[in-house]
């Protein structure tokens, strides 16, 4: 198979950090970035940044593009500081993104499609429909299955996959 899919109008794209819990945030619903200004358990602490004007509620996503993890928000502590699902903050000075969750945004969109830049690769994907399915042996393109999350359980590449809306 030399080809996955044959769509190639794509409007916004994401590196996919693959998590068994947290969805593939979607790009237009970027609320902010920032630095992480001290570090505790499952905390992102900041600076400046007062997350409780800009809206961050729980369920949203925050992702360490210094490290690559992601998180939820599971509870806003005050202004400055975040309670997230995983302590993905471990050192001072760390990049963050943080996504409105679909949940919160008050509006739909479809699941992306998933680029596969290496050949070979396996990938438990959980649906857009809900089901948890592995793809194996994918040849590089685009998986034609609409994708909330990449999981890390049952896949075998972390940094070669990008999400397309």
């Amino acid at each position: 198979m030399s080809s996955l899919t044959t769509k190639t109008n794509y409007q916004h794209a994401i590196a996919v950090i693959q998590s068994d819990t947290v969805e593939i945030p979607y790009p237009p619903l970027i609320m902010g970035t920032g630095v992480n200004t001290s570090i505790g358990s499952n905390i992102l602490a900041t600076t400046g940044t007062d997350f409780i004007s800009t809206n961050v509620m729980p369920g949203d996503i925050v992702i360490n593009r210094t490290t690559l993890q992601i998180a939820y928000v599971t509870s806003v502590l005050q202004p400055e500081a975040l309670l997230l699902s995983a302590s993905i903050f471990n050192v001072i000075s760390q990049t963050y993104e943080i996504y409105k969750s679909m949940g919160n945004s008050g509006i739909t969109y479809d699941a992306p499609l998933i680029y596969n830049a290496t050949a070979g690769n396996n990938y438990s994907v959980l649906t857009a429909g809900g089901q948890t399915v592995t793809f194996t042996n994918l040849p590089v393109g685009i998986l034609p299955v609409q994708v909330r999350r990449v999981n890390v359980t049952g896949s075998t590449a972390s940094t070669t996959i990008v999400a397309l809306w």
